[in-house]
């Protein structure tokens, strides 16, 4: 592939994307770490309470807590729906405030944890997860998510030869 062709390829690519805001490029580095989410609090604050400190990092630190517990086929959920989230928030670019930015956030969990293999974890690995996020399980909209989530297991499951 020629220069021209990558740059011009390059430049779509961005341009359909959405461009990572410059303030956030030093949050990349930190992406499958905890860290990442009081990175971006300082580029977008939204206080202890908001999405990043709140939900974001202290969810991260819960689940990084019961890693050791997972089997390889939980880890590899993880740290796969953990890039996905992250690579949501750094793609945010269009978003005037921390609610918006947390109605987005929230909503991207329950496609990145379908799209890493939640359905196809073992029991196991799923009552490792629900005592992480039984926390949550009093919020309308976590049990809404977690509802549309087995949902779509479910039908994972009937759509299998």
């Amino acid at each position: 592939m020629s220069f021209r062709v990558f740059f011009i390829a390059a430049i779509f690519t961005a341009n359909v994307s959405g461009v990572l805001a410059d303030d956030l490029l030093e949050c990349e580095k930190k992406s499958m770490t905890c860290d990442f989410y009081s990175c971006v609090e300082k580029e977008i604050p939204c206080g202890k309470d908001g999405y990043f400190l709140g939900f974001g990092e202290r969810f991260c630190r819960r689940f990084d807590n019961i890693l050791d517990k997972l089997s390889p086929e939980g880890k590899s959920w993880f740290f796969t729906a953990r890039q996905c989230l992250t690579e949501n928030i750094l793609s945010l670019n269009n978003y005037n405030n921390c609610q918006e930015i947390e109605e987005k956030s929230y909503n991207d969990h329950k496609p990145c944890y379908i799209n890493s293999g939640y359905c196809d974890l073992p029991i196991r690995d799923k009552v490792y997860i629900m005592k992480v996020i039984s926390p949550l399980l009093l919020k309308k909209n976590v049990l809404i998510m977690g509802h549309e989530i087995q949902m779509n297991c479910m039908k994972q499951s009937r759509e299998m030869p």
